[in-house]
């Protein structure tokens, strides 16, 4: 049976004789290059990619070219000037993106301090925002995460 392992967990060390972590730095920035692709509405260009990343030109162009080949549905757009923008259709990856528990805490935390800060209208629009976030998560998920979210809000420390 695999063991699944929480976003915030601390994975188990290595098993003596495997390989380092860092063989692995590129698929990792892959994967987020993917996710970024996801999230963004314009796409990223290949000065985005090496911004974000810290990279070259060159090896911004073979990551590109590494999703393109890995996920064929990935949009190609012309911005202003003639710049090339690549993007993944939206919910192209699926559950891939789901936010973390970290993040929906955070979110929760942001509510209870707006309104304790008599900022209404903002907890109401955050609100207003996770209930969107609640809705497309899986049921199974929800409720874990609703209960882990509400120990960790109104535990005492």
């Amino acid at each position: 049976m695999q063991q699944v392992f929480p976003p915030t967990a601390k994975l188990p060390p290595l098993p003596k004789g495997c390989p380092s972590t860092m063989r692995y730095g590129r698929q990792e920035d892959l994967l987020k290059l993917a996710l970024r692709m996801q999230g963004s509405a314009e796409g990223l260009s290949i000065a985005d990619i090496e911004r974000e990343f810290g990279v070259s030109r060159r090896t911004a162009e073979r990551m590109r070219d590494a999703i393109l080949r890995a996920y064929p549905q990935v949009e190609e757009r012309l911005g202003t000037h003639g710049q090339k923008y690549w993007r993944f259709p939206p919910g192209t990856l699926g559950r891939m993106e789901e936010p973390t528990l970290d993040e929906l805490a955070a979110g929760h935390r942001a509510v209870a301090i707006a309104r304790r800060e008599g900022d209404l209208a903002t907890a109401e629009t955050l609100d207003r925002l996770l209930a969107k976030v609640r809705a497309m998560l899986r049921g199974d998920r929800l409720i874990e995460d609703v209960t882990l979210i509400f120990h960790s809000i109104f535990s005492p420390e």
